[in-house]
């Protein structure tokens, strides 16, 4: 899921996205998604690419990262 406020509900995610590009990094499980997450700062800008909905469409979004945790509601 996405939380309402959170940086990937802020860049467009929803819930069933997955995630296959993260910040130029191909993303081919959770551990790859981690160490491509945690290459990056709070602020920091990264394209993520998903495929989305039961034709796996692919779409590019632009999300800015906030610190561990962070809403703003």
């Amino acid at each position: 899921g996405v939380r309402p406020g959170s940086p990937a509900d802020k860049g467009g995610l929803k819930a069933g996205d997955l995630i296959v590009e993260f910040g130029g990094e191909k993303i081919k499980n959770v551990q790859g998604y981690t160490a491509a997450l945690y290459s990056k700062k709070p602020d920091d800008q990264v394209k993520v690419v998903v495929l989305r909905g039961d034709k796996r469409e692919k779409v590019e979004l632009t999300v800015t990262l906030g610190r561990r945790g962070e809403t703003s509601q």
